[in-house]
């Protein structure tokens, strides 16, 4: 029966309706525009909020990390979201290609296709925004992503890089890698259903151009171009990163 629930709302017809109607309701959840664009071929899934209230005239793209950690980040990207639209600021989400809702998977990611992605993420934000320059914030690998995006564009105005990893080797070594096979119950292994070279953590293939790529990457001062604000959030001292907080 409604009736406990029709009780608390005696003014309403539909008590449903009601409860998740109440202020503490998130706008981020009440208020977003989930949607694919890019290439018809190869979509990509992206989530515009609009800024609560006036909203001003800014905008975050938010960048994720990769692999486990892209699984691990969506609630705190949910909370900081929040966070942004409830200040007023526009805020966008979305999947680069071979993670999440957009085209392809898992070993279809590389970092030249996350840095396209987020290129094309920016023109559709500032198109559905209509904004002039954006910010850029990502999480782990997802702020060296977006670091490079910027580097290739005028219209981005800053970049907060979120626990950025600093030398992509050490980080490699330091993620609980597991092999690609099936084990069965008469003891028999089949092959991994993957490429030859590629590797599993935190419930994601990563291949091993993906691998070598990320092993590749290290963040230093020459990373920082001088055509953009950039901030550096990270759990641990680094006094080797400039801007770090």
């Amino acid at each position: 029966s409604w009736a406990p629930c029709a009780a608390r709302f005696p003014d309403r017809d539909d008590p449903i309706r009601s409860f998740f109607s109440t202020s503490w309701t998130s706008y981020a959840e009440r208020d977003l525009n989930p949607f694919h664009f890019g290439s018809s071929s190869e979509p990509l899934f992206g989530v515009y909020h609009p800024g609560a209230g006036g909203a001003l005239a800014r905008g975050v793209v938010l960048c994720y990390p990769l692999g486990g950690e892209y699984l691990r980040a969506h609630r705190a990207f949910r909370q900081l979201t929040r966070l942004l639209i409830r200040a007023g600021v526009h805020v966008f989400r979305f999947d680069y290609r071979g993670t999440g809702d957009s085209w392809g998977d898992a070993l279809d990611l590389s970092l030249a296709g996350a840095v396209e992605d987020i290129g094309h993420a920016v023109d559709e934000f500032r198109e559905s925004a209509a904004l002039e320059k954006v910010s850029l914030a990502g999480l782990r690998l997802g702020g060296n992503l977006a670091l490079e995006a910027a580097a290739r564009r005028d219209d981005v105005a800053s970049v907060v890089l979120w626990d950025p990893v600093v030398d992509g080797s050490s980080y490699i070594q330091g993620l609980d890698w597991v092999e690609l096979g099936i084990d069965l119950p008469t003891g028999e292994r089949l092959p991994p259903a993957f490429p030859s070279g590629s590797r599993g953590s935190g419930g994601v293939a990563w291949s091993k151009g993906l691998l070598e790529s990320v092993s590749a990457r290290s963040l230093s001062d020459r990373d920082f171009p001088p055509g953009f604000r950039t901030s550096i959030f990270t759990s641990w001292a680094d006094e080797t990163l400039p801007g770090v907080v």
